[in-house]
């Protein structure tokens, strides 16, 4: 581990040259399990909730309050949800980039997206207000997971079978343009797109559109005259 510390001659003691000296010592008494679990983490991007955190360290959500008790992983009371500093992060990504443990977390992150998309989707298709505050919460992880998967090329068919059931959601909260950029990137990686993710793509579309239409004088006179575009069913 670097040494970020510096001897300071006048009191004769040593004292922390950064912050980045003092979580490491923090990472380096919290244990090798703890450690495993930070490194984890380093994938998920902002802020996430507690469900985020225990999907990707493989259950163990003991494992997180140790980190937060050890200051390594930050908790916000106000919003409920945990976040790496960027120090942390990249002491965090180091760590995993040195194990052999980056495509079982990686798996783990899109298991879990994919089994939180499929819990919250009944919830989602009737604006259910708990289903709405789950996605809007985990929403970064979900779609960092997504961008990962085509980054990578590694767990596609997956990921396209997840955004199909987040496409009200990203409706609902005004994310239909970032929905269909990302819906469309998909569909560019299959010859043909699976048809219910050409669905995704013309349902958030559809609603992206309209919404820009909305908020615009031409969207009011649309308004005024009846026009209400509606998506496709499946």
């Amino acid at each position: 581990m670097p040494n970020d510390c510096t001897w300071s001659g006048r009191r004769g003691q040593w004292r922390q040259a950064s912050t980045s000296c003092a979580r490491r010592r923090s990472a380096e008494l919290v244990g090798k399990r703890a450690r495993a679990a930070l490194a984890a983490l380093s994938v998920v991007d902002g802020r996430f909730p507690l469900e985020v955190a225990v999907g990707v360290t493989g259950g163990d959500r003991d494992v997180v309050e140790t980190l937060v008790d050890h200051s390594l992983v930050q908790f916000d009371v106000a919003e409920g949800r945990y976040v790496l500093l960027e120090t942390v992060r990249e002491y965090a990504a180091a760590l995993l980039d040195r194990s052999d443990q980056a495509d079982l977390v990686q798996g783990r992150r899109l298991d879990w997206t994919a089994a939180f998309a499929h819990d919250v989707r009944s919830g989602l298709k009737r604006a259910d207000a708990d289903a709405l505050h789950r996605v809007g919460h985990a929403d970064l992880a979900v779609l960092t997971a997504l961008n990962r998967a085509l980054t990578s090329g590694r767990g596609v068919e997956v990921a396209a079978g997840i955004a199909v059931d987040p496409a009200f959601g990203w409706s609902l909260r005004g994310r239909c343009g970032e929905g269909a950029a990302l819906v469309q990137r998909l569909c560019a990686a299959f010859k043909p797109p699976p048809p219910a993710l050409q669905w995704a793509h013309g349902f958030l579309a559809i609603y992206w559109v309209r919404r820009a239409l909305w908020g615009s004088r031409t969207g009011a006179w649309l308004v005024s005259s009846g026009f209400r575009p509606r998506p496709r069913t499946r």
